[in-house]
């Protein structure tokens, strides 16, 4: 008869066969599952694939975003009349000539299937992108990220350095009835200038501003090559009155980890050539020449429906304002807009004036813009903006 000792140990032993036993057992019902579990999903992803496509190839929403080609949301045929100016719909001002020749502004707006057939025709079954603080236009510390609201006309703006910025704050401050709206030190300060943005909201109304038919939802732009060019004369080129030094200087060379490399950086900023290599490898993320396709998240350019250009900038403004209600043009834009060019500055009697906004800038800047070009810019130079900013002459939204 077996002793005590020798009939638990082989007790043990059986139950630790045992536990091995389950534990294999476990695994092995494990990795069936697993595999059937995989099959179903893989099933399951194709039939949402199939069911995606079909349901995408019958709506044209904001869910196909940067699959869509440039005519979808910019037309570029003939004109409507002026009753269709306050309608919705997405604007681009370059079109085959009609703005150019055309000599009333209801004969440059370009004819258009309205937006809010193309974005909303799938009714509540859209899903619009979700607007979070790490979106670029909700960025309240970047300069000038965030849109300019006026809700009184359902206006969202985004400014652009270098594309008249100033000049349209000070024209938002008037139509929000601000007594200084032309004052000089003021309009380009988003801290100081008393406009409203879209980080001054919550973010379910500041998703309705960014998604709702009922927006214009409005930027201009600027050929990148004349926008560079005018970065390096107004940045590079001019000096401050206060500190003595150039915008360069100050906010690109001065981060430099030593005097001689800062040094050198200035001196290099004052010639075109040299500019390019300091914006390119020293801060090429600074807003005056960063990419103007950067300057508002890709999700969100599908609902941009206004895009206006810097050399049709007076034409494509009053077509702005018109846009947004009856006698918006007349009050703020047609009048008291006389400028001494050069300083961008609204005369001391300028609510007196017969000039139109932008009517005098923009044919200063095409007379400055000329005589530079042949100054500095190279066939070489030339081709190295255009690959610097390669993103805008590839944008959907663009027609450079």
């Amino acid at each position: 008869m077996p002793s005590r000792k020798r009939r638990n140990s082989h007790d043990v032993m059986l139950l630790a066969v045992a536990i091995v036993g389950l534990g294999w057992s476990v695994v092995l019902v494990w990795y069936i599952y697993r595999s059937v579990s995989m099959d179903a999903m893989a099933i399951t992803k194709v039939s949402l694939t199939a069911s995606l496509a079909k349901y995408s190839s019958s709506h044209q929403t904001p869910l196909q975003k940067q699959e869509l080609l440039p005519n979808d949301y910019m037309t570029t045929s003939s004109a409507i009349s002026k009753s269709d100016l306050t309608g919705q719909g997405t604007y681009s001002s370059h079109h085959t000539g009609v703005l150019e020749h055309s000599p009333s502004v209801e004969n440059s707006v370009q004819e258009f299937e309205p937006i809010s057939k193309k974005m909303f025709k799938a009714g509540n079954d859209v899903q619009h992108p979700k607007l979070s603080k790490s979106n670029y236009i909700l960025n309240k510390y970047l300069w000038d990220a965030a849109p300019i609201i006026i809700e009184e006309h359902k206006l969202a703006f985004f400014t652009i350095p270098k594309v008249g910025c100033t000049v349209f704050k000070k024209l938002f401050r008037r139509m929000m009835g601000i007594p200084s709206w032309k004052t000089k030190n003021h309009p380009y300060d988003p801290h100081t200038n008393g406009l409203k943005y879209l980080y001054h909201y919550p973010i379910h109304r500041a998703e309705e501003i960014m998604t709702s038919p009922e927006w214009r939802r409005a930027v201009f732009v600027r050929e990148p090559t004349s926008r560079v060019l005018s970065g390096f004369l107004d940045k590079s080129l001019t000096k401050s009155k206060r500190s003595g030094t150039s915008y360069v200087t100050n906010n690109c060379c001065r981060f430099l980890k030593n005097d001689a490399q800062k040094l050198r950086c200035t001196e290099k900023s004052q010639t075109f050539a040299g500019f390019l290599d300091v914006i390119e490898h020293t801060c090429p993320n600074n807003p005056h020449w960063l990419p103007q396709s950067k300057r508002i998240d890709r999700k969100w350019w599908p609902y941009i429906n206004f895009v206006g250009y810097m050399d049709t900038i007076a034409k494509d403004t009053e077509i702005l304002l018109r846009s947004l209600g009856e006698g918006v043009w007349e009050t703020h834009g047609a009048s008291g807009w006389d400028y001494d060019a050069l300083q961008d500055e609204i005369t001391p009697d300028g609510t007196e004036n017969k000039g139109a906004v932008f009517q005098t800038q923009q044919s200063s800047h095409s007379t400055l813009s000329a005589n530079h070009w042949k100054t500095h810019y190279t066939k070489e130079l030339e081709q190295r903006v255009k690959e610097m900013m390669t993103d805008d002459y590839h944008s959907p939204y663009f027609h450079f």
